[in-house]
C-alpha cells in the first residue's frame, strides 16, 4: 500500500489497537518476563526491520501483532528512558555541565514524545516510521522531503526529530485525540474531562486547542530542532567553553530544582497530585477567559464554585485559592521561557528541564492509562521495575511493594539541601557542597524515580 499523506497517517493511527498489543504482552509474554519474543522482527533492530519490511526486494515482514506489541512496549521503555535521561541532564546541571544538560535534557523530551506518539500508534525510527489502524494494517509513513523543479531535496523531514515534531503537530490538531489526554490528569478522583461537565458553556474545539498549547509550549525544544541543532553540534564537537564560561549561581538552581521535586511528590489518590493541581489551573484559567469572551458574566471565583456545586461536591478552597493567586509555580514559568541566548544559540538549562518534566508527566499518564486499562499489575512487570530500580541504585534487589518508598530519600535530601541554602557558606559552590558529606546528595538529581510511580503503582 503506498504512503498517505501525513494528516491520514497520524489520524488512522489507533491507541485502542496498541491496547490490545498490551493485552497479548500481559497474556503470551510476560509470563516469561519478557515483553517481546525473539521472533518479533521489530525486537533486535527495529530500524532496520521497518525499511525492509517496506522495501519491494526481499523484504522482511513483520505481522501487526509484531507492530503493536512493538509499539506497547515503546511507549512504556521510552518513557521510562525519557526519565533517565532527565536524571542525567540534571546531575550535570549541578555539576556545572550547562551544555551536557542541554543536550541530555532535549532528549528526555523527544523520548516524551516518542513514548506519547507510540501510545497513539505511531512508531518513530530512522526515516522511515510506520502507524497502525483500527483494523490492524500497517501504514508506511509519508514521504516528507521537499524538492525543487529539477529534483533536487531541497528539505527532508523524515528524520527521527523533525518527523517526531510533525507527526506531534499533526497529532495535536485533531481535537477527538488530544482531548483524550485529559483523562490522564486527575483531582480530587475525577479526571480533567470529567470537571469540565460540570462546566456549562464550554466548546471541545476550546478546550483542544489549550491542550494543543500544551503540546506546543513543552515540545518546543523539538519544535525548535532545527535551530537548536546548530547550538548542540557546537557544544557537541567544538571546545565548549571559548565563547562563555557559564558559573550561574549554585544556590539558585539548587532552590529551583527544589521546587520542581515538591511538585512530584506521590500522593496515595494521585502520583502527581500537586503537579495536577497547578495544570488544572493553567486549564481553568484559559476555559474561564473563553467563556467571558463567549459573553459569560460570571468572574472566576463563580465559574470555579459553580463548578463544584455543579459537581456536587464541596468547594475546593485550597485549589480555588491557587487558582486565583497572581503567580504561577517556578515550573511552570520556566517552562514558558523560550529566551534563546544569541551566543549558545540554546535555551535556558532550567527551562528544557522543566518542560522535559512537563512532557515526560503526559507520557507517563499516558503510559498508566494504559496498564490501568489492560489490567496489567505491578506483579507483571516487578521483573521490569526491579532490574531498572537495581541497576539505578534505588535498591540491592527487589524493590518495595509501595513506589512511593522512592520518595522519602528525595524528600530527606531536599531538607537538606535547603537546610544548607538558608545557612550558606561564604561561597556557595559545589565543593563547599561535596564538604558537607551529604549522604542524601545522590538523590536529589535523580528523577527518574518518579518513572515508577508515574506509572500508578
Amino acid at each position: 500500500m503506498p504512503p498517505r499523506p501525513l494528516r491520514n497517517f497520524v489520524n488512522d493511527a489507533s491507541r485502542p489497537t496498541v491496547y490490545t498489543g498490551l493485552a497479548k504482552i500481559k497474556s503470551d509474554f510476560l509470563p516469561s518476563n519478557q515483553f517481546l519474543p525473539d521472533s518479533n522482527h521489530l525486537k533486535q533492530d527495529s530500524a532496520n526491520a521497518i525499511k525492509q519490511h517496506f522495501a519491494s526486494l526481499r523484504p522482511v515482514r513483520f505481522t501487526n501483532d509484531d507492530a503493536k506489541t512493538y509499539l506497547a512496549t515503546s511507549a512504556i521503555l521510552h518513557s521510562f528512558d525519557g526519565w533517565n535521561y532527565l536524571c542525567n541532564a540534571t546531575n550535570s546541571l549541578i555539576s556545572g555541565d550547562g551544555y551536557i544538560s542541554i543536550h541530555l535534557a532535549y532528549y528526555a523530551e523527544l523520548r516524551a514524545a516518542m513514548s506519547l506518539l507510540a501510545s497513539e500508534g505511531i512508531g518513530i525510527f530512522d526515516h522511515v516510521h510506520y502507524c497502525i489502524d483500527n483494523t490492524g494494517i500497517i501504514h508506511k509513513s509519508p514521504d516528507l522531503t521537499n524538492k525543487n523543479r529539477a529534483g533536487k531535496i531541497i528539505s527532508n523531514e523524515n528524520g527521527t526529530h523533525q518527523f517526531v515534531w510533525k507527526a506531534l503537530e499533526e497529532w495535536s490538531s485533531n481535537s477527538l485525540k488530544t482531548l483524550t489526554l485529559l483523562k490522564n490528569f486527575c483531582h480530587n478522583q475525577k479526571t480533567f474531562d470529567q470537571w469540565l461537565t460540570f462546566i456549562p458553556g464550554l466548546s471541545p474545539a476550546n478546550t483542544a486547542n489549550i491542550v494543543k498549547e500544551w503540546v506546543n509550549d513543552w515540545c518546543f525544544d523539538i519544535r525548535h530542532y532545527k535551530e537548536d541543532r546548530i547550538g548542540r553540534n557546537t557544544f557537541s564537537y567544538r571546545p565548549t567553553k571559548l565563547k562563555k564560561l557559564n558559573n550561574s549561581n549554585l544556590d539558585k538552581k539548587l532552590d529551583l530544582l527544589s521546587s520542581f521535586w515538591k511538585l512530584f511528590e506521590p500522593e496515595n489518590s494521585n502520583r502527581f497530585g500537586l503537579l495536577d493541581k497547578h495544570l488544572f489551573k493553567i486549564l481553568f484559567i484559559k476555559i474561564h477567559e473563553q467563556l467571558r469572551r463567549n459573553g459569560s458574566s460570571q468572574t472566576i471565583s463563580q465559574c470555579f464554585d459553580d463548578m463544584f456545586i455543579r459537581a456536587g461536591i464541596s468547594i475546593d478552597q485550597n485549589l480555588k485559592r491557587l487558582i486565583l493567586a497572581p503567580n504561577e509555580h517556578s515550573l511552570i514559568a520556566l517552562a514558558r521561557n523560550r529566551v534563546i541566548d544569541p551566543d549558545t544559540k540554546h535555551g535556558n538549562p532550567l527551562s528544557i528541564i522543566a518542560r522535559a518534566l512537563l512532557s515526560l508527566r503526559i507520557s507517563s499518564g499516558s503510559v498508566a492509562d494504559m496498564l490501568k486499562t489492560e489490567r496489567v499489575s505491578k506483579v507483571d512487570l516487578d521483573f521490569y521495575f526491579d532490574s531498572m530500580a537495581k541497576e539505578a541504585g534505588f535498591c540491592e534487589s527487589t524493590l518495595s511493594p509501595d513506589f512511593t518508598c522512592l520518595w522519602t530519600q528525595v524528600n530527606d535530601s531536599i531538607i537538606e539541601l535547603e537546610d544548607w541554602i538558608s545557612s550558606p557558606p561564604p561561597d556557595i559552590n559545589l565543593k563547599a557542597l561535596y564538604e558537607q558529606n551529604f549522604e542524601n546528595l545522590v538523590y536529589f538529581s535523580q528523577f527518574n524515580r518518579i518513572a515508577f510511580w508515574g506509572t500508578g503503582y
